[in-house]
């Protein structure tokens, strides 16, 4: 009885170190890697939360793609719906969302100005007073 629990231990071990040194799947295709990153569509994480040629869909109705978009991001409610950009540092909140009734706004939560910039360079920007 000795032997044999010292060969089911030694096998224990060299079972679970075969499983660290690679990735593990789930019945999902999900991918853990021992980075602690998990990937789907990918079977090497290079995020936390690695998403590779597909679509990520938040919401609690059936995924629409209708124009057939290569990579996308939908967020779906029925009354509101909203993607939040905050840095702690220094408070700035930005936002993009959808309100029931037809409002979609973009802009800044907290008090501070909103710009639009392309390739780096400022183009516009709303100051905290509307000017």
């Amino acid at each position: 009885m000795k032997i044999t629990i010292k060969i089911t231990f030694i096998a224990m071990i060299g079972m679970n170190l075969g499983v660290n040194a690679q990735h593990n799947y789930d019945s999902q295709n999900i991918i853990y890697s021992e980075n602690s990153n998990v990937g789907i569509g990918t079977t090497d994480p290079k995020a936390k939360l690695d998403v590779r040629n597909g679509h990520l869909y938040v919401g609690d109705e059936t995924f629409s793609n209708p124009d057939s978009w290569g990579q996308t991001i939908n967020i779906d409610d029925n009354v509101h719906s909203r993607i939040l950009i905050e840095e702690r540092n220094t408070g700035v909140k930005t936002a993009l969302w959808a309100h029931t009734g037809g409002n979609s706004k973009v802009g800044t939560i907290s008090d501070h100005d909103f710009g639009i910039i392309t390739k780096g360079n400022t183009k516009m920007t709303i100051k905290r007073d509307g000017k």
